[in-house]
C-alpha cells in the first residue's frame, strides 16, 4: 500500500479540505492515525470482526487507502470537536498510532479531560516518552520496534541452534519481565538518575538469572523426554 502512497504527489498549494462527516454507528473503537502501524492494527482488528472508526490527518493516506477498500475519514483528531464527532462519548477504546509524540500527547490530554471513560492505548518511540504517557494515565503503551526486537531475538537464537520452543519461551519471559520492569523504572525516573540506573542494572541482572534458570530447566525437560522416548 505505502509504495502507492509514496508515489502519489500532493500539491503543496492544495487547499486544506474540511474534515469528513463521520459515521460512528455501531463502533466502539476509534483508531487515530492510519500510517504503517495503524494500517496493520486496523487490518488485524477488522479481520477479528472489530470495525474501528479510522481517522487520519494525511490527505494522501486517506485517498489511497480508500482505493484499497478501507473506510478512512480525513480530519484532525487533535481537535476535541472532531474527537467528539468520531463517537468518543460512546466509544470504549481509543487507539493512537501517530508517530508525532506531541500530537499523541495532545490527543491523550483532550481524551482524558473530556472522555475519562475512554480507555487509551498507544505507541511510544522510547522509554522516556513512554514514561510521559504513563504520567497522563494511558492504559497500555507499546514501545516502537520492541515487538520486532523480540521477534528478531527469537530468530537469532534459532539460527544459533537453540531449541525453537526454548527460544520462544525466552522471548516471552524477556517481554513479560520488561513489562514488569517498566513500572518500577517509571517511578525511579522521577527520583534521580543514580536510582534509575541502579534499578535498571538490577533488573538486567535478575533477567539474566531468570533466563539462565529457565534455559537449564528446558534442557533438562528436553533430555528427559528424549530419554523416555529412547530407553536404549
Amino acid at each position: 500500500i505505502y509504495e502507492v502512497i509514496n508515489e502519489k504527489k500532493i500539491n503543496e498549494e492544495e487547499v486544506t479540505r474540511e474534515a469528513d462527516t463521520i459515521d460512528t454507528s455501531g463502533h466502539k473503537v476509534i483508531l487515530a492515525g492510519f500510517g504503517r502501524l495503524g494500517t496493520d492494527i486496523g487490518r488485524f482488528l477488522i479481520s477479528a470482526g472489530i470495525k474501528p472508526v479510522i481517522i487520519d490527518n494525511d490527505v494522501a493516506n486517506v485517498e489511497v487507502l480508500r482505493k484499497f477498500g478501507f473506510k478512512v475519514y480525513y480530519g484532525d483528531i487533535t481537535r476535541q470537536d472532531l474527537l467528539n464527532a468520531a463517537g468518543a462519548e460512546d466509544a470504549e477504546l481509543l487507539i493512537i498510532t501517530m508517530s508525532d509524540i506531541e500530537l499523541v500527547t495532545r490527543i491523550v490530554e483532550i481524551a482524558k479531560k473530556h472522555y475519562p471513560h475512554l480507555k487509551i492505548i498507544t505507541n511510544a518511540p522510547d522509554r522516556y516518552e513512554q514514561y510521559k504517557l504513563m504520567d497522563l494515565g494511558v492504559e497500555k503503551i507499546r514501545r516502537e520496534n520492541f515487538g520486532s526486537a523480540l521477534s528478531l531475538g527469537e530468530d537469532a537464537l534459532n539460527v544459533l541452534g537453540f531449541d525453537p520452543y526454548q527460544s520462544y519461551r525466552m522471548m516471552r519471559i524477556f517481554g513479560k519481565m520488561d513489562d514488569d520492569m517498566i513500572i518500577e523504572l517509571h517511578q525511579k525516573h522521577h527520583e534521580s538518575e543514580e536510582s534509575y540506573i541502579s534499578t535498571y542494572q538490577k533488573h538486567m541482572e535478575d533477567l539474566e538469572e531468570v533466563m539462565a534458570i529457565d534455559m537449564d530447566l528446558n534442557v533438562d525437560e528436553i533430555d528427559k523426554t528424549w530419554t523416555e522416548n529412547n530407553p536404549n
